[in-house]
């Protein structure tokens, strides 16, 4: 029975495990090539251990306590040959066959027996197969072996025309697997070793179902067209006339004629589907999706669900701005990592809560970079309902590509079965070729010739084009100008404010067109994390356990955290490493605060509309492992500092704020929705003692998708040195608040002219009290002083709002959230939400924290 990877496409939905095989799984490793094949697994003691499909060894591991992050763990998983096996009974209701095996992701280097029979051979981690299985025994069973890659990795290659330094071994560009887990710097995560995609058993339909399909969604004028060719098995071209396609509530009879290999039928079509409504990300409109079908005689086909849309790309001028619709699009989101990067994988609801977060922060573009692997349906299913665009990496990332005929070969059946599953997604915005590729050789000084690439400048884009036909192309990222890594050039892994300690004003100076990925540094979880993962803000900034989870460039004397710590001194004027003596807990605060207010001036500034910025997504989504990485959420899903403060600056509607030196304080605010915004803008100064010394209002109304800016001079009817430019003489305003409220919904942001650095008080009249309102906990928190950075510290719980500033005798309510840590062995929603939640705030320029109370 030979394999037969479908280089075409499958519909969206696939079918389930016939509900009487139930597998139980086990897994069990080896010295590399000790174990020939299933018959010489019989007999002697062998420690097998209990395993999960989909699902991978070093999960399979941690489910027994025996591995955990940080462990170094490349001689364990890559190191040895794994092999994992199940029993199963012949289904008794599913007749006596065929059955076709499906086996979605097998990493990486697998054979497959059933019954002692050789099924198949694979070594691309991503590239699904599908078995067609005669007979089956009253009792089977299915063993699939995972070759240890070490080895394969020591076998002599051809060099490369330049070395990657973040990979441990040249050689892993030949295999199709995850860099995740083999990237030296990067906190370790176990390398994906086994079925880490769904393995199922599933009768042969016995009436009409689809071998391949292509489809497209296209717009013409108002209407939209949806283009299919199916070749379908089990039909026949005498069937024509009754097989009909329906995209929404339109539906059309369609053709049928003889495949050309004689076997089974084509249906080739184009629907038109009159005044369609358009598919927008979600800042900036709805996500109209429509379902598309093909009733086959007495079968009814799901197509999947398609999203019409225009996307194009300028780049005119050195820019890259997408629009959508015709509309251009600012950017903004993250690079995204799965929720479980043991498994690459989540359940469906865990993805959704991380989408959901993405989705509350403003953001409305995630990019799966060429480090990563590619997601499943279900994914996008989701960005596709939630209206986020995805940039998608295909996966290579950092060394020379081969171009050898064999590796040529797989990677385009790979990207066959890959694009060919994001036919009709209305989400897929980018199309990418490899991350890094051409910044490595450039960074090295070679010249352009000895990093050109026919694989991702030929046969990407032509395999792109033809299966995602409209879908703008980018062959890596970065690129653009005379040096790939130009900011002001193309698209950008802008780092000056990061990596590079550039002052915070260069993310203006610069001139970035696209952040692809920015903006890294080692951000510090909650309390509450800290205490799960380390036991108390003590082991910080020196501990191992501490280390091991910060990311760091391969051989570089520095990490992550250093580049934290340099940039607590430009904004606060603190000395991070004199705290973290004295007061670990409040290093760690100012570390968040600083990140904080970095990575939103940097938003805002490329928010603004001067800018020429048109894009930023930050590196990265979420912690691979607990502790201080790059994520904007901890590896346990928790929102970080940078989180909050981005949120206020990245929604559809945001107030923004920005320091223009001798030209005064700019007031802006920018509109991502389809209709007016009309509000009331507020503009109050406070001195020094905390009292309100000067308070402006106006009506405003800023029209669909556009932004408009006030000078604070202008509402205030004269110059007042609000961004301390002149220095006439000491300043009378301590604190600026604008305050926008659009139908009683109020945003705001603060300015301080004297600088961020400010003196701890020991008496700000914090205080906080807890209520619960139609079933949810709200807190709400008041200061009679200014209070800087206020951050609500609650464990069973995740604030809507946080890490924000009040104004001298301001207050701000926070709903909570229940949180479930898996850390903390499943705390329910039900039991957070039943009793008080228990948590203090406390403020950055504030000497003690305060508990919240709960008012009766």
């Amino acid at each position: 029975m030979p394999p037969s990877p479908d280089d075409g496409v499958a519909p969206h939905a696939v079918p389930d495990l016939h509900p009487e095989a139930v597998w139980e799984w086990e897994c069990w490793s080896c010295p590399p090539d000790t174990v020939a094949g299933p018959d010489a697994l019989a007999g002697g003691d062998r420690q097998w251990i209990p395993a999960s499909v989909p699902g991978t060894a070093a999960s399979a591991l941690r489910a027994q306590g025996t591995w955990t992050w940080g462990q170094e763990d490349q001689e364990l998983l890559d190191g040895r040959d794994w092999w994992f096996r199940c029993r199963f009974d012949r289904p008794v209701d599913a007749g006596t066959g065929p059955w076709q095996l499906e086996l979605d992701g097998l990493a990486t280097i697998a054979d497959v027996w059933l019954n002692g029979e050789h099924l198949l051979h694979a070594d691309d981690m991503w590239l699904a197969h599908q078995v067609r299985v005669d007979h089956l025994e009253p009792d089977n069973e299915l063993v699939l072996r995972f070759a240890a890659l070490e080895p394969l990795l020591a076998t002599k290659r051809p060099r490369p025309r330049w070395r990657s330094l973040l990979v441990r071994t040249q050689n892993i560009r030949w295999y199709r697997t995850t860099l995740l887990g083999r990237i030296s710097g990067w906190a370790s995560t176990g390398a994906p070793v086994g079925p880490w995609r769904p393995i199922r058993l599933v009768p042969v339909a016995a009436g009409v179902s689809v071998r391949d399909r292509h489809l497209v969604a296209r717009c013409e004028g108002a209407d939209g067209v949806v283009d299919v060719r199916l070749v379908l098995d089990g039909a026949d071209a005498a069937d024509d006339g009754s097989f009909e396609l329906r995209v929404g509530d339109q539906r059309a009879a369609v053709p049928v004629t003889r495949a050309d290999d004689g076997a089974g039928a084509v249906v080739e079509a184009s629907i038109r589907v009159a005044d369609v409504e358009r598919w927008w990300p979600h800042t900036h409109g709805n996500q109209a999706r429509y379902p598309v079908r093909l009733s086959a005689g007495a079968t009814d086909i799901d197509l999947g669900t398609v999203g019409f849309r225009t996307v194009e790309v300028d780049r005119g001028d050195g820019g890259f701005t997408l629009s959508v619709n015709g509309t251009p699009i600012f950017c903004r989101g993250a690079c995204w990592v799965p929720p479980d990067i043991v498994t690459l994988g989540a359940p469906p609801g865990v993805v959704r809560g991380s989408l959901e977060r993405l989705v509350e922060a403003g953001m409305n573009m995630v990019r799966i970079l060429g480090y990563s692997s590619y997601e499943d349906a279900a994914f996008w299913d989701l960005c596709d309902e939630l209206g986020i665009l995805v940039w998608q990496d295909c996966m290579l990332a950092t060394f020379d590509p081969p171009e050898e005929p064999t590796f040529v070969a797989t990677l385009s059946t790979e990207l066959r079965q890959v694009f060919g599953g994001l036919q009709g997604r209305p989400s897929l915005a980018v199309v990418c070729g490899s991350s890094d590729t051409y910044q490595q050789p450039a960074m090295y000084g070679l010249s352009s010739d000895r990093w050109h690439s026919p694989l991702l400048e030929e046969t990407i884009p032509g395999l792109a084009e033809r299966l995602l036909p409209g879908i703008p192309y980018v062959a890596s990222s970065p690129i653009g100008g005379d040096l790939p890594f130009d900011p002001a050039q193309g698209v950008t892994s802008y780092f000056g404010v990061g990596g590079y300690l550039r002052p915070v004003s260069d993310v203006r100076t610069a001139g970035v067109r696209f952040a692809s990925e920015c903006l890294a540094f080692a951000i510090p979880p909650e309390p509450a994390t800290v205490e799960l993962a380390f036991g108390s803000a003590a082991v910080a900034g020196h501990h191992p356990s501490w280390k091991a989870a910060l990311p760091r460039d391969a051989g570089a004397s520095w990490d992550f955290e250093d580049v934290r710590d340099e940039y607590v001194r430009q904004v606060f004027g603190a000395d991070p490493v004199q705290l973290r003596y004295v007061d670990p807990e409040r290093a760690l605060d100012y570390g968040r605060a600083a990140v904080a207010q970095v990575m939103a001036t940097a938003l805002t500034e490329w928010r603004c509309r001067r800018s020429t910025c048109a894009g930023a997504l930050i590196l990265n989504w979420q912690d691979l492992v607990p502790g201080a990485g790059w994520g904007l959420l901890d590896a346990w899903s928790r929102p970080k500092a940078p989180w909050y403060s981005l949120a206020r600056v990245l929604g559809p509607v945001a107030l923004l704020l920005t320091d223009d030196g001798l030209s005064g304080l700019t007031i802006h605010v920018a509109n991502d929705r389809a209709t007016p915004v009309r509000g009331d803008l507020r503009l109050t100064l406070y001195d020094l003692s905390g009292a309100a010394v000067e308070d402006a209002t106006t009506t405003i109304e800023v029209p669909a998708r556009m932004q408009e800016s006030w000078s604070t001079a202008a509402l205030l009817g004269g110059f007042r040195d609000l961004t301390d430019a002149y220095r006439f003489g000491p300043s009378s305003t301590d604190v600026v608040r604008v305050a926008l409220d659009v139908d009683g919904t109020v945003s705001e942001t603060i300015h301080l002219p004297g600088g961020s650095g400010r003196p701890v008080e020991a008496a700000l009249g914090l205080g906080a009290t807890a209520m619960s309102v139609k079933d949810q906990w709200q807190v709400t928190v008041r200061a009679e002083r200014f209070a800087q950075w206020v951050a609500l510290d609650t464990p069973d719980h995740v604030p809507t709002d946080s890490w924000f500033h009040l104004a001298p005798g301001a207050e701000r309510t926070v709903t909570l959230q229940p949180f479930e840590s898996p850390a903390r062995n499943g705390a329910t929603g039900d039991r957070a939400m039943d009793q008080p939640p228990k948590g203090r705030v406390r403020a950055l320029n504030g000497l003690h924290s305060v508990p919240i109370v709960t008012e009766r």
